[in-house]
């Protein structure tokens, strides 16, 4: 073995070690938010903001369902209809004129052109919601009944302004099976949970699918124009609020709310397309150090060590322990973020399929900025920024 091929492998045994200890500790330092009675005297009302486009072939109708019962009884919920091409409008008609009072839906008009087009519904839907806290969600979530309430609790026990919680991923399809983990993954090794929750870290990031926060707050920052073209609106909504001094945390919502993120592997291309080389910043460096941590520290010690058990006829020499820690070390941070996640075992067996197609994902984030300037989402072009 040369000295180079040594080297290499004792970084690549180095760096899964280093992920599976911060995946561990992340995962076991990450705040649960548990179901829960809010038993103070104290119950302020709370607007549920919705923005809804295209969403009629998903689960538009158990959505509304689940926000309308909520066990909370000092909620109204805004909904507002961003000039969907489907029926998403006579379902929400549909379901208002059905819930006792508790959905108000809005016909939102089309977005400016210096406007992202959820959060100009977001900003509309603002206008109409007379709550002290605001709830910003997605049309593609399920809610535990008590959803509302156990978070209230939770961001007024721990004195917070904002409260993101990230939902228990569905996950049907052979793609989400093994894709979903791993964006997940990359998305938690970019920007963890310890990092957003620790106030003195200018680190942040949100979850669109629930943010809790005071109106108060909000307003103080400038509201949704703030921020009206970043790609990453959840994010930018925590971020602003941390950077004006305002505690803010993420925590494990697996409890009160589920989602399916993607459908299809054509649906996961332009979602997380959409996404991807934004978070990064727009930034090729970033890219191509993703790439090459994925190709040097994960798939060349596996295809390292399989190559030399066939060589050496399965004898535990150098050449095979070096790749073969390498290999357990992540093969076991793997399995200790897939169980969190309740990953199916298509994901255990078939994680470097899901870290290539992952690469794949990143490359094609990249092109679609670069060549077409802008993803394509919901019908419509993506530009904007990122907050820096």
């Amino acid at each position: 073995m040369g000295s180079i091929t040594y080297a290499w492998l004792v970084a690549a045994v180095g760096f899964c070690l280093l992920a599976l200890v911060r995946t561990i500790y992340i995962l076991l330092a990450t705040p649960i938010a548990h179901i829960s009675h809010l038993e103070s005297s104290e119950r302020p009302k709370v607007c549920i903001l919705l923005p809804v486009r295209n969403e009629a072939d998903r689960v538009l109708r158990r959505n509304l369902r689940s926000l309308i019962t909520q066990s909370y009884d000092h909620f109204e919920i805004i909904a507002v209809e961003d000039n969907s091409t489907d029926d998403s409008l006579s379902i929400l008609r549909e379901v208002e004129q059905n819930a006792g009072g508790k959905l108000r839906v809005i016909e939102g008009e089309p977005p400016p052109d210096d406007w992202l087009g959820k959060l100009f519904s977001l900003h509309q839907a603002k206008h109409f919601a007379k709550g002290e806290w605001l709830l910003l969600t997605d049309a593609d979530v399920i809610y535990s009944e008590k959803a509302v309430e156990s978070a209230l609790r939770f961001a007024i026990e721990n004195h917070l302004d904002a409260l993101s919680l990230l939902p228990r991923a569905k996950m049907w399809t052979f793609w989400e099976q093994v894709l979903i983990p791993v964006m997940a993954w990359l998305s938690l090794m970019r920007v963890s949970t310890t990092q957003a929750n620790r106030q003195r870290s200018r680190a942040c990031f949100g979850y669109g699918n629930f943010i809790l926060l005071r109106r108060a707050a909000h307003d103080s920052i400038g509201g949704f124009e703030t921020y009206k073209g970043d790609i990453l609106d959840d994010c930018a909504t925590m971020e602003h609020l941390k950077r004006c001094g305002y505690r803010v945390m993420v925590a494990d919502g697996s409890e009160l709310l589920q989602a399916r993120v993607y459908s299809s592997l054509g649906e996961m291309l332009k979602g997380f397309g959409k996404n991807t080389f934004p978070a990064l910043r727009f930034s090729h460096a970033r890219l191509l150090g993703v790439v090459l941590m994925e190709t040097l520290f994960i798939f060349l010690p596996l295809t390292y060590w399989f190559c030399e058990l066939l060589t050496e006829y399965m004898r535990l020499s150098p050449k095979v322990l070096l790749p073969g820690l390498a290999v357990v070390f992540f093969f076991s941070t793997m399995l200790a973020f897939g169980l969190r996640m309740r990953a199916n075992w298509r994901f255990f067996v078939l994680y470097p399929v899901g870290h290539i197609a992952a690469i794949v994902v990143l490359v094609y984030s990249m092109l679609i900025y670069t060549l077409r300037r802008g993803g394509r989402w919901k019908d419509r072009v993506v530009r904007g920024f990122v907050n820096q």
